[in-house]
């Protein structure tokens, strides 16, 4: 299998996965917080199969502990604010508004990693904060919700997070470190919201927890496709570049399936403008 067919893949099964968790998000009885806490365990559990199959190391997690408390710490709190954003607005829009997770990534990755940033990644920097602000705007004023406020803090966490990941990786065995990764994010979850354990009750039904299901095991299907087009010969920027188009894909299938048509054209122009400024982030 080619890197770049799995690179398309990556890319599609964000964007499908971006759909899924909305249509699910628009049922009264999945709580935002419960649905988070669900979507970790089922995610281990299936990572979990991958990584006991190939051989499971457990991370170093004595030689790192800040790291991995970080780790679970800020993905929990993504987590848990991205799912909120989703019960409050539109899969378009928050797909649109999270690509400042690639700003708040660079900026922590130059401090804490020493990489670069050069004027093309500033140029990128301008053309996704304009595009977040844009649509921001609503009939010509400031739609400033909970949504568009949930989607940002998950930006700012998620972009520390994967950075605190990116130097794990570098010492923890992949799949191995993704078990660990997606297991102590919900148990967090449980710990800081036990009222949701209550409501996680409630998605347990075979209906609603198969639809859980389906969203998360494509979501991490999509996250294998993204690693496995990197080992098969794909160069990150090549990758990146590619896996950007599920800004747009989540967009038109949102359009089509969720019929979010309030300011398409909006929408639309936004989405191909944070594409062109997160892959001149790259």
């Amino acid at each position: 299998m080619s890197w770049f067919f799995l690179s398309v893949l990556h890319a599609f099964g964000m964007a499908v996965a971006n759909i899924l968790r909305k249509a699910l998000m628009k049922n009264d009885k999945n709580d935002p917080v419960a649905s988070a806490i669900l979507f970790q365990f089922l995610g281990t559990a299936i990572v979990a199969v991958f990584s006991f199959s190939n051989g499971f190391v457990l991370p170093p997690i004595q030689e790192y502990p800040i790291n991995f408390i970080i780790q679970a710490v800020f993905w929990s709190l993504a987590t848990m604010f991205l799912f909120k954003a989703y019960k409050q607005i539109d899969a378009s829009e928050i797909t649109i508004i999270v690509t400042l997770e690639s700003i708040v990534t660079i900026i922590a990755a130059v401090f804490f990693l020493k990489e670069v940033f050069n004027f093309v990644n500033i140029i990128g920097t301008i053309i996704v904060l304009v595009s977040v602000a844009y649509i921001s705007f609503s009939s010509g004023k400031m739609a400033f919700n909970k949504g568009v406020f949930y989607a940002i803090l998950y930006s700012i966490f998620a972009g520390i997070a994967v950075v605190n990941d990116t130097f794990m990786l570098n010492h923890s065995e992949v799949l191995s470190y993704l078990v660990i990764g997606w297991l102590t994010p919900g148990i967090l979850l449980m710990a800081y919201k036990p009222s949701a354990i209550k409501k996680l009750v409630s998605l347990l039904s075979p209906k609603i927890l198969t639809g859980h299901f389906i969203f998360t095991f494509i979501y991490v299907l999509g996250g294998f496709a993204f690693f496995y087009a990197l080992a098969f010969g794909g160069q990150a920027s090549q990758v990146n570049t590619i896996t950007q188009t599920s800004v747009v894909l989540t967009v038109v299938l949102a359009t089509i399936f969720l019929r979010e048509r309030d300011h398409l054209f909006k929408k639309f122009i936004c989405a191909v403008l944070v594409t062109i400024g997160v892959v001149l982030l790259r």
